[in-house]
């Protein structure tokens, strides 16, 4: 590992959550482990899910330390690499060696979807009757792929994704933190590309932080990320409100022909649509929504929130773009499902 990928994982490293209360967004999964050992009734099987980069991983290492297990008592397992009825059935002999310095011995077990049928099966039965001082804690993106007698021997937990605001507000804490500057827009902008994931947006912030400006400000976001212009998504959005076919397609051409991600560009315009239809039904949420971003963002949703109101096109393009968006990854033209959803927006039918 070189020096720059040590710089990049500063971030990461250093803001990991090390106990329960550093925990930012799992309220419900900090309280009943909490509570659990509080009570002296800690159970012996856990199962954390949710997507990547909500800090289950973190969650069980904090669990391994509140249990009191030491660090030589604490094995962590990837079962991408340790998936087989082999390797379990050497897990489950060394779980019953008692631990060396710890009431608890906590095995963490990381993608633990990846277990084959033979090795799942092979790990149920130590599951079914664990030793006393072991402990279990299953971390997975998918939990639907373990085995269901697996998932009913175990305390289930799901991570909650965060949203953009949680992460927002958490790219602004740590700059402050870190002595930079940041505007509203800038850190709005690298919570959407973490995509709900705590590691990934500190790293994006870790990207923008290394080249030195102590302010910063979206465009210098959009530069380094490639990420498209604040512009080029408020000429596709407000083309669409105009029932602009001509200039909606160009605009798609433009930032396909740019090399810029496409997924980024359409959630960004549909986050830029989403806000106007709220501001158009909600007076509530549109005082909430200029709290939140910049003054000239602000401006430019409201200007799209007054050129759809009184029609469905909002909602209209809100209900295809999201459809375009969960396609994009499943076709080797990224742009086409984007295309036809602004065929479907925007041609008449017959």
């Amino acid at each position: 590992m070189d020096k720059k990928d040590i710089i990049e994982r500063t971030l990461y490293i250093k803001y990991r959550p090390a106990t329960f209360e550093d925990v930012i967004g799992q309220d419900h999964v900090v309280s009943s482990l909490k509570s659990a050992i509080d009570n002296g009734n800690p159970g012996h099987a856990y199962l954390f899910s949710g997507s990547r980069g909500t800090g289950k991983t973190t969650m069980a290492r904090i669990l391994a330390r509140a249990l009191g297990a030491s660090r030589e008592d604490v094995h962590e397992i990837d079962a991408a690499s340790n998936r087989g009825i082999g390797e379990m059935k050497e897990l489950c002999e060394a779980a019953y060696v008692l631990p060396f310095a710890s009431k608890k011995k906590v095995y963490i077990m990381d993608e633990a979807h990846m277990l084959t049928r033979e090795g799942g099966n092979a790990f149920l039965k130590m599951l079914e009757e664990p030793p006393e001082h072991v402990v279990f804690i299953l971390a997975t993106t998918e939990p639907h792929k373990l085995l269901p007698t697996i998932v009913s021997r175990c305390q289930h937990f799901q991570f909650r994704r965060p949203s953009e605001e949680v992460l927002t507000k958490f790219v602004e804490k740590v700059t402050k933190s870190e002595g930079f500057e940041i505007d509203k827009d800038a850190a709005s902008l690298i919570a959407t590309l973490g995509d709900g994931s705590y590691r990934d947006t500190l790293t994006f912030l870790q990207q923008t932080i290394l080249t030195g400006k102590k302010s910063i400000e979206r465009p210098h976001v959009e530069k380094i990320s490639g990420a498209p212009k604040m512009e080029l998504v408020h000429d596709m959005v407000l083309a669409i409100v105009a029932r602009d076919v001509d200039t909606s397609l160009a605009t798609v051409h433009n930032a396909e022909s740019a090399g810029l991600d496409l997924k980024v560009f359409l959630k960004l315009c549909i986050r830029e649509i989403r806000e106007a239809l709220l501001i158009a039904l909600s007076p509530k949420l549109k005082e909430v929504i200029k709290g939140r971003i910049s003054d000239s963002r602000f401006e430019a949703i409201l200007e799209l929130s007054k050129k759809g109101s009184g029609s469905d096109i909002l909602p209209k393009s809100l209900t295809e773009l999201l459809l375009a968006y969960e396609q994009m990854s499943h076709t080797p033209t990224p742009e086409l499902p984007l295309e036809l959803a602004l065929c479907r927006i925007l041609t008449p039918t017959s």
